[in-house]
C-alpha cells in the first residue's frame, strides 16, 4: 500500500455537468444574434441610401418637367412679340437669355435624370462597373483643364464595390506621340485612384497639359476587386468631349 506523504494536500473539485455545453451553447446564441443585428442594420442602411437616391431622382424629375414648362412659355412669349408691330428688341434680348439659360439647365437636368435611371433600373445587357460619365471642360484664360468621371454600379448596388481606376491623355509632344498619366497632369499622387461606392462615386480636378503638347485622347480604365472582378476600359476623343460640354454650356437651339 503507497505511503503518503504528509505534506501532501487533496483537491476538491466541484463537479458541474453539462457546464461546459452551456459556455458553447451561450457563445453560439451571443454571435448569432450579433449576426442577425448586423444583417438588419446593413439591410437598415441600404434601404436608406436607396430611398435617399430615388427621392433626389424625383426632384430632378420635378424640377425637369418645371424647366421644360417654363422654357415653352417663353419661347411662346417670343413668338408673341415677332408677330407684333411694337415688339420691344431689349426684351426680346432678355427672354431669348432666359431661354438659352432654360435649355442649358434642362439638358443638365436630363441628364442627371437619366443617370439615376440608368443606376436604378439599368437594361439587361448594362450591369455591373460602368464608366457613366466622362466629361472634360477648358478653364477661363486656356489655364488648362477640368475634368470629371463617375464610376457606377448598376442592378447589383447591394454590395460595395472598390477597386482602381487609372486615367492617360493620349497625345503628340513635338511631334512624336505620347501617353501622360493623370498623376502628371495634376493633383492625383498614384498612377490608380482607389474607389469604393455603391451606387456611384465621382472623381473631379483639374488638368496642367505641358508645353508643346497636344491632346487627343483621354483614356480611362477602372478595374474592380473581388470575386466578381471586372475590367473596364473607355477611350473619348478630346474635341468631342470638349465640345460636348460647349454645348451644355451654350444651351441647345
Amino acid at each position: 500500500m503507497p505511503k503518503h506523504n504528509p505534506t501532501d494536500r487533496m483537491l476538491l473539485v466541484t463537479h458541474r455537468p453539462g457546464h461546459k455545453r452551456r459556455q458553447i451553447i451561450r457563445t453560439l446564441f451571443i454571435a448569432l444574434v450579433s449576426a442577425v443585428a448586423a444583417y438588419y442594420i446593413g439591410i437598415s442602411e441600404m434601404k436608406s441610401s436607396y430611398q435617399q437616391a430615388l427621392d433626389r431622382l424625383d426632384v430632378m424629375a420635378k424640377q425637369y418637367s418645371e424647366a421644360i414648362d417654363e422654357k415653352s412659355l417663353l419661347e411662346q412669349q417670343v413668338t408673341n412679340l415677332e408677330q407684333s408691330d411694337a415688339i420691344n428688341a431689349h426684351a426680346k434680348q432678355e427672354i431669348q437669355a432666359t431661354i438659352s439659360a432654360l435649355r442649358a439647365r434642362v439638358a443638365l437636368l436630363q441628364k442627371d435624370v437619366s443617370f439615376y435611371q440608368n443606376i436604378m433600373a439599368p437594361s439587361k445587357n448594362n450591369k455591373g462597373l460602368q464608366i457613366q460619365t466622362v466629361e472634360m471642360t477648358a478653364l477661363p484664360n486656356k489655364s488648362g483643364y477640368a475634368y470629371k468621371i463617375v464610376l457606377s454600379q448598376l442592378a447589383n448596388n447591394r454590395r460595395y464595390i472598390d477597386g482602381v481606376v487609372a486615367v492617360n491623355i493620349v497625345g503628340s509632344q513635338y511631334s512624336e506621340s505620347l501617353v501622360i498619366p493623370l498623376r502628371d497632369v495634376s493633383s492625383v499622387e498614384e498612377l490608380g485612384m482607389k474607389f469604393r461606392f455603391r451606387y456611384f462615386q465621382e472623381f473631379e480636378g483639374e488638368i496642367r497639359l505641358p508645353e508643346g503638347f497636344t491632346p487627343e485622347q483621354l483614356q480611362v480604365v477602372a478595374q474592380s476587386k473581388g470575386k466578381s472582378a471586372s475590367r473596364i476600359e473607355s477611350t473619348s476623343e478630346w474635341r468631342e468631349l470638349l465640345s460636348s460640354s460647349d454645348t451644355v454650356a451654350n444651351g441647345t437651339n
